[in-house]
């Protein structure tokens, strides 16, 4: 019983919660080295002489996030996990799934970032092909918001993980708009301080993803009923 009341007490659930947030982070920043490296060896010339580099490192992040992202949601639903053990096996089991549409998407991202600090200087033609370059950027991203929780937590094809996340996207609009706001709200940090803020708030990050989600993942479980991570 003493045992139970101590488990119980909210401060050491906190503690908890902490550990597991501070081992899923280092677990992602890890499997995020070859990204941390390229930010550091290139720095202001990422998108030019780097860019094959930052292509490549930002395809890793897939697996990298997917298993953090998997750490997140076993702890909303659970809550309890292993984090370091969850962490590197969720990244084994989803790695060829999360690796195939992260390097689609890094390339989209990584083009239409690179063409948005060349337009920059033409305003001639900023007007006009800026907002189309800004859809180019978060078009991919708001599908990624749903792709990766999605591919985490279920067995199913590419093509299925993409039209869920499509369809939730614009179907949860409100549920799209917080998680982009967690985003946002990151890439400010990430301003103001560091970018590598990102790595130190990554599974605060990916808790609250998967907390505002968890909902359409259990209605998702309940429609097509298939072996989950």
């Amino acid at each position: 019983m003493a045992k139970e009341d101590f488990t119980d007490n909210p401060l050491y659930t906190i503690t908890g919660y902490i550990w597991y947030f501070i081992a899923g982070a280092f677990c992602f920043s890890i499997c995020s080295i070859f990204l941390i490296l390229t930010i550091l060896a290139y720095g202001d010339k990422l998108f030019t002489e780097g860019i094959i580099f930052f292509v490549i490192s930002l395809s890793l992040e897939g697996p990298a996030i997917t298993a953090l992202l998997s750490v997140m949601g076993k702890l909303i639903r659970e809550k309890d996990v292993d984090a370091i053990k969850d962490y590197f096996k969720a990244y084994k089991v989803n790695f060829l799934q999360a690796l195939s549409l992260s390097f689609f998407l890094a390339i989209i991202l990584t083009f239409v970032s690179y063409d948005l600090s060349i337009i920059k200087y033409k305003t001639s033609t900023s007007y006009i092909v800026k907002p189309l370059l800004f859809s180019g950027l978060f078009i991919p991203l708001i599908i990624s918001t749903y792709v990766f929780p999605i591919i985490c937590r279920f067995y199913i094809s590419i093509k299925d993980a993409v039209k869920l996340s499509i369809y939730y996207s614009v179907r949860n609009f409100k549920i799209t708009i917080l998680v982009m706001s967690v985003l946002a709200l990151g890439y400010l940090l990430m301003n103001l301080v560091s970018v590598f803020v990102v790595f130190v708030i990554s599974s605060l990050v990916c808790y609250v993803i998967m907390y505002y989600e968890k909902d359409i993942l259990k209605e998702i479980e309940e429609k097509i009923k298939p072996s989950s991570n």
